[in-house]
């Protein structure tokens, strides 16, 4: 599965010639204890060509396919992200990169080559392209040496997509390699409730295939894709840090993103081997993860990529994830159980190795300390590991749906247990609160 990361960010500030290199990235690195990247004269060639674009329009913008221009130069990639801006200077360019959240996190991100390409226009006006890249440690030496010419760079935001190349798992563990029965498999989407997601500060949505987002209890509603006539099915959402937007994900890639939320980009346009089938909001908000039935996952904005399960060939499709709290790893989960590890992301069991489920695993969620996880099946029979409180199930009950997914509360005191037409039923200290308002109320923000 391919995986990409380009996320687009645009300052402009108001001219003497100047020439870039990566020594204004690599100080800023530096001082932040993190690891230089590496001069690549491939991407300089790349970021240059992009930043004389823009001065012979005297227009600012990012990079129309960023994704097929570095892999012109630059193959195997795993993530690329570029930084645009025009000024009087580039010191004074550098300086508003640092002061905004997504040009800074490009500069700080998960990468190891960068290129810089700075022209300077008739009137004076310095035009910078930053394009940055991640490649595996081995081919990282031999790219720098190709093409050469420092480019010029525009403050665009990151959006990772993560390619299949190897080694691509950072540190992942797949429990059980013995034989075992056939999974049974997932349950067909419904046109109703699929998905559920809770709010910082209490209360939860579920959200509908069509895009409709109904709000419960605290759970602020700011807009729905009920009536934005998508063209893929919603698989999932996520919340902000902040609880005052969200973002929903498409089971083709796309992100849909309502209220504060932030678009940081999307798998739409992105040669996806295996369907979406959730994601997660990265700590700080400036970013998510989409997890794909393949195994595959894609980061996007300051999201980390930390390996997939492509490569693992998993013996049952993926159904669901998790993010550590900390945004340091996460977490995948097959419909036969199997959990898969990745980046600090504790491995704290599985039921892979159980008698035959009677139901296939539908989701999973995380403790707030990212110390426990719970999986839950479709007949609502639920599976505590690590410091995950078990609360209770609904698999001795006649549901007259099946559940969807489990939805953490932010105290990690119980869960609710998503249903696919009736609701969300409580456990642990929690009661079904009052919905708040309609899924289909006003549109919201289509990026």
């Amino acid at each position: 599965m391919a995986v990409a990361t380009v996320v687009m960010m645009t300052i402009i500030v108001t001219a003497a010639p100047a020439v870039g290199d990566v020594s204004f990235i690599n100080s800023r690195r530096s001082a932040s204890g993190m690891a230089p990247v590496a001069q690549s004269g491939a991407l300089a060639s790349v970021a240059r060509a992009h930043s004389e674009r823009m001065a012979a329009r005297r227009t600012l913008g990012h990079s129309a396919n960023l994704p097929a221009a570095v892999s012109g130069v630059l193959s195997g990639w795993q993530a690329v992200g570029e930084n645009v801006g025009v000024g009087d200077s580039l010191s004074e360019v550098n300086a508003r990169f640092m002061t905004s959240a997504a040009h800074r996190a490009n500069i700080m991100g998960n990468y190891n080559l960068a290129g810089v390409g700075v022209v300077t226009s008739e009137d004076g006006q310095v035009w910078v392209t930053q394009v940055f890249a991640r490649v595996p440690a081995a081919a990282s030496t031999a790219t720098t040496a190709r093409a050469a010419t420092p480019q010029a760079a525009n403050p665009q935001a990151t959006v990772r997509a993560q390619r299949s190349v190897q080694p691509r798992v950072s540190r992942s563990r797949l429990v059980a390699d013995a034989p075992r029965p056939a999974p049974v498999p997932p349950p067909p989407l419904q046109p109703e409730t699929v998905a559920g997601m809770a709010a910082p500060r209490g209360g939860y949505q579920l959200i509908r295939t069509d895009g409709g987002v109904f709000s419960f209890g605290d759970a602020p509603f700011v807009g729905s894709g009920a009536e934005l006539g998508l063209s893929e099915p919603i698989v999932g959402g996520a919340h902000a840090e902040d609880g005052a937007g969200y973002v929903l994900f498409g089971r083709r890639g796309g992100v849909f993103a309502f209220g504060a939320a932030g678009f940081y980009g999307s798998g739409s346009q992105l040669p996806l081997r295996g369907a979406v089938v959730g994601g997660a909001m990265s700590p700080t908000g400036l970013g998510y993860t989409l997890f794909a039935d393949d195994g595959g996952v894609l980061a996007f904005g300051d999201a980390s990529f930390h390996g997939s399960a492509v490569d693992q060939n998993p013996k049952a499709p993926i159904v669901g994830g998790a993010v550590t709290p900390a945004g340091n790893g996460y977490w995948l989960v097959a419909a036969d159980g199997a959990v898969y590890a990745f980046g600090m992301a504790p491995f704290l069991g599985s039921v892979v190795d159980m008698a035959p489920l009677r139901a296939p695993i539908v989701g999973m969620g995380t403790t707030p300390t990212g110390d426990g996880y719970w999986l839950v099946a479709a007949d609502g029979g639920v599976f505590a590991f690590g410091d995950a409180l078990f609360s209770g199930s609904a698999a001795e009950q006649a549901l007259s749906d099946p559940v969807r997914a489990v939805v953490p509360a932010p105290s990690g005191r119980g869960y609710w247990l998503v249903l696919g037409h009736n609701g969300a039923l409580p456990y642990g200290d929690l009661r079904a609160p009052e919905q708040r308002r309609p899924a289909d109320g006003p549109a919201g923000r289509l990026v």
